[in-house]
């Protein structure tokens, strides 16, 4: 299977790593310009007040705090307007790609027997996944409609995205170990004592992450992982590939 999206990128081979390390970078050098900013202006007891205060909805809107005390009302119209465009900005992400992996799936007949049919149809004139796309606007839209913690649920999928995180660097360790001839987007010796140090630091970042949470979050996260886990076994077992 294909990986999302990799058709319509000019050169994914030199492209893709290059993207995501200068994204990767990008993302550090703002965080830390804001935070030092930030933390600079008030004492760390002061910030540590607010951010868990009612201001900041005791926890789930900790910037639309920051901004108010930065700037006044002014900063907490600013702060609330760029959290709806960040927002905005990773559904459009997300949901450029949930589609696409949908298809790709779909295409192969791995989307659970008979379903995968009309999951891999493109658009004639647009070549877009049209009922990946509605189904996938389907399942981001109505749990949120209607379940009342959805920002528990964010919280849990960011404990299941570092999970996988972790076992995607092992794949890549095994892959390296038992497939050498497989061509690489990153060659050289150092990929493994990279990989090694992303699976120890990101297991550090669950665990500091998720200090004194680990039950709650990290059981909704087993839940989903074994929810996503059974339909993949179910999918596959309807496939016609389990059948040759």
């Amino acid at each position: 299977m294909s990986v999302p999206s990799l058709s319509e990128v000019h050169q994914p081979r030199k492209a893709l790593p290059r993207g995501m390390l200068l994204g990767l970078l990008i993302i550090l050098v703002t965080s830390l310009v804001m935070g030092f900013g930030i933390t600079g202006t008030q004492s760390l007891s002061a910030w540590q007040a607010l951010i868990t205060s009612q201001a900041a909805c005791a926890g789930s809107c900790p910037q639309l705090a920051v901004g108010n005390a930065m700037l006044g009302d002014a900063g907490y119209t600013l702060m609330a307007l760029a959290t709806v465009t960040a927002t905005w900005g990773t559904l459009v992400v997300s949901y450029s790609t949930m589609p696409r992996i949908l298809y790709s799936i779909a295409r192969d007949g791995g989307f659970f027997g008979a379903l995968s049919n009309p999951f891999s149809k493109l658009h004639p004139e647009y070549g877009t996944p049209v009922m990946a796309t509605l189904f996938t606007l389907f399942l981001y839209s109505v749990p949120a409609l209607r379940s009342g913690e959805v920002v528990k649920w964010v919280y849990s999928a960011a404990y299941v995205w570092a999970i996988l995180y972790v076992v995607f660097h092992v794949l890549a360790l095994f892959n390296r170990r038992l497939k050498p001839e497989t061509s690489q987007a990153f060659p050289g010796s150092w990929f493994q004592p990279m990989a090694v140090a992303g699976i120890v630091l990101t297991i550090l970042s669950i665990y500091y992450a998720f200090t004194g949470s680990h039950v709650e979050f990290g059981g909704r996260a087993l839940l989903v992982i074994l929810v996503a886990l059974g339909s993949a076994v179910f999918s596959f077992a309807m496939s016609p590939q389990s059948r040759t």
